[in-house]
C-alpha cells in the first residue's frame, strides 16, 4: 500500500510547526499533508518547516501542490520553509527554487535569519 511508505513526524519548535517526512512520497499522500496544513492554519500557525531530507518524491504533481501551498500560505501571511540538501530533491524543486525558501538544514536557516535581522536593524539605524 502506497500510503504506508511515508512516515510523518510533527513537532512544534520556536513558535513554528516542523513536519518531517521520511520515506517515499506519492501524490495520493498529499490530501493527508494538506489536511494537516489546513488544521494548523486554522489554529493560527504562521511558520512551517517542512523537512524533506529523507523523503523520496515520486510524483511530479507534488511540485504543483507545493506551489499551491506556498501561495495559500503567503496569502495568509504565513511562511513555508523547506529543509533538505539531497540531490534528488534539489533537482525536483530546481524549476521553482526562486519561489521557495530552501535551506540545507535548520541551523543554516537560523543563522541566515540572524544575519537578516542584523541587516534590518542596521538599515533602521542608518536611516536616522
Amino acid at each position: 500500500m502506497r500510503n504506508s511508505q511515508l512516515d510523518t513526524k510533527i513537532e512544534f519548535i520556536e513558535g513554528a510547526v516542523r513536519l518531517v517526512f521520511d520515506g517515499i512520497f506519492f501524490i495520493n499522500q498529499w490530501p493527508f499533508v494538506q489536511e494537516k496544513f489546513d488544521s494548523f492554519i486554522s489554529e493560527g500557525q504562521k511558520k512551517f518547516f517542512v523537512h524533506l531530507q529523507k523523503a523520496k518524491i515520486r510524483d511530479a504533481e507534488i511540485l504543483q501542490n507545493f506551489l499551491e501551498l506556498q501561495n495559500n500560505l503567503a496569502g495568509r501571511k504565513a511562511k513555508l520553509i523547506l529543509i533538505f540538501d539531497n540531490k534528488s530533491n534539489i533537482k525536483f524543486f530546481a524549476p521553482y527554487k526562486h519561489l521557495f525558501e530552501i535551506y540545507p538544514n535548520y541551523e543554516t536557516y537560523r543563522k541566515q535569519g540572524f544575519v537578516r535581522a542584523l541587516r534590518t536593524v542596521g538599515l533602521q539605524y542608518s536611516k536616522k
